[in-house]
């Protein structure tokens, strides 16, 4: 498949080598309004970058609401770099757009690659205590918008389902630097998150609970505690494992997408919806923890 890019920066260049070096994909070249001098890449604009992609990598620098309508309309599948490049309200209107054309929309879920992530997902999880704490030199803003959706992304990787129910406390005047968020969710799991911002470093641990087992998961680290409980011999058993971290995950994300485009018309029609689903979840967590 061809893909085109639009926008440029350094790690956008050094998927576009990986591409270079793929057998199963061809790289049509770059739209960007930057420094053409900088792109070692092919260079296209507008209507040729549309018209030589299968599929559209949207960079978050350089989104452009009218090539993703016109590339959608053109039958072309996209791929956003993050969740936050446009509005909720503009992306529910691509969607609408992409269902007619048969398109294909995601959300970059790179750290879904990594192999810790590949273990969490083979959990069954009733109850899901989380802990994200941020350090004062952080972008607060920023790393928790990408957080909840990181949370939100991982759980529909874990259980597709739908959200019942949202709560959180204290008031809107202590959001700013700690909140406890519960989810409740259609089957019957419950996420909680203590989200914090009065803290030393930074922390994205989940604590998982099943019948005999408990994991406790720190994601930064990317170590697994896992205790399972022996019943007959009223014992648990406890072990450790650290996973190593990954490179080139967006180039794998890509992968991913590819698989998901290639089998989509031999899978039912949810295969379409789900990027949906993590958008929807993600914004309406978004809402009620800004209050």
């Amino acid at each position: 498949m061809t893909i085109g890019f639009i926008g440029y920066n350094n790690k956008i260049e050094k998927v576009a080598e990986q591409i270079n070096k793929s057998s199963k994909f061809s790289l049509s070249g770059f739209y960007t309004s930057g420094n053409l001098k900088e792109v070692k890449f092919k260079a296209l604009d507008q209507q040729e970058i549309i018209d030589q992609s299968e599929i559209l990598f949207i960079g978050k620098e350089e989104a452009d609401l009218n090539i993703c309508s016109n590339a959608i309309k053109k039958s072309k599948h996209l791929f956003f770099e993050a969740p936050f490049i446009f509005t909720v309200t503009e992306f529910r209107e691509l969607f609408e757009l992409a269902k007619e054309s048969d398109s294909l929309i995601h959300f970059n879920q790179y750290f879904l690659n990594d192999p810790i992530y590949n273990k969490i997902a083979k959990l069954s999880p009733d109850l899901i205590k989380c802990k994200i704490s941020y350090s004062p030199l952080e972008n607060k803003s920023e790393k928790q918008k990408q957080d909840i959706f990181k949370l939100t992304a991982l759980i529909q990787n874990i259980k597709k389902t739908g959200i019942r129910k949202i709560n959180t406390h204290p008031g809107s005047h202590l959001k700013n630097q700690y909140t406890y968020l519960s989810v409740q969710f259609d089957n019957g799991l419950l996420v909680s998150a203590l989200i914090n911002s009065i803290n030393t470093e930074n922390e994205f641990i989940l604590h998982t609970f099943q019948q005999n087992q408990q994991y406790k998961i720190d994601l930064l680290n990317h170590e697994i505690t896992s205790h399972k409980l022996k019943t007959k011999e009223k014992q648990t058993e406890t072990s450790k494992k650290q996973f190593k971290h990954k490179d080139n995950l967006y180039f794998e994300e890509i992968k991913r997408f590819f698989e998901t485009i290639r089998s989509k018309d031999d899978k039912p029609v949810t295969i379409i919806e789900e990027s949906e689903e993590i958008l929807e979840l993600t914004y309406r967590i978004k809402k009620e923890l800004e209050g």
